[in-house]
């Protein structure tokens, strides 16, 4: 079966680069800037085309600049232009700061106390997992739950400030957890031990 390729794929992915991570890179370089700063860059390319379309000779015309219509539309245009890019800038900045400071309540915690805290997590039902995060000493409000890619058995936790994610996997809760591991595991069948569906 021959794999269809999309008309935008050669944009995106470079199939002649080996390895898991395809893309290429400037689609990379876009990935590793900050959330904030992508939204706010495409807010403000969509806001400075609204505003491009909007200006004219009748703004001009209406404000009686002196100088030329031309001059006066460059000028307005390049007058918009920085005004959105400086609130773009001052978004981001805002964001950036506002996730620093929930990152710095983390000070002191450690890759394996963060590692202690969504394995605890993971035994909690989706929805109440980030509450048992913030018991278990995780103060940062930065960490949300994946809900579409969580289950029952798995947890999906990421920062949205650090874009760092954590895949916890509950261990044996149920009882239909110990009545596979008596099935499976104790006689040496770890291959099945897994029960079809549960991850």
């Amino acid at each position: 079966v021959e794999r269809r390729v999309l008309p935008y794929e050669p944009l995106l992915v470079n199939r002649e680069r080996r390895g898991r991570d395809q893309r290429h890179s400037w689609v990379r370089g876009v990935a590793a800037l900050h959330p904030a700063l992508r939204l706010s860059a495409a807010a403000a390319a969509l806001a400075l085309v609204a505003a491009r379309s909007g200006l004219g000779d009748d703004v001009c015309l209406a404000l009686r600049l002196g100088g030329s219509l031309l001059a006066c539309a460059a000028a307005l245009e390049l007058g918009s232009a920085a005004a959105i890019a400086a609130a773009a800038v001052l978004v981001a900045v805002v964001s950036w700061v506002r996730g620093e400071r929930e990152e710095s309540r983390d000070f002191e915690l450690t890759e394996l106390g963060l590692a202690a805290a969504a394995s605890s997590a993971s035994y909690a039902p989706p929805g109440g997992r980030l509450e048992e995060l913030h018991a278990r000493g995780v103060d940062s409000r930065n960490w949300r739950e994946d809900r579409s890619l969580s289950t029952d058995v798995v947890a999906v936790l990421y920062n949205r400030h650090t874009q760092t994610c954590l895949v916890a996997f509950r261990g044996s809760a149920t009882l239909g957890d110990w009545k596979s591991n008596v099935h499976h595991v104790l006689p040496g069948n770890e291959r099945d031990s897994t029960p079809p569906g549960s991850v």
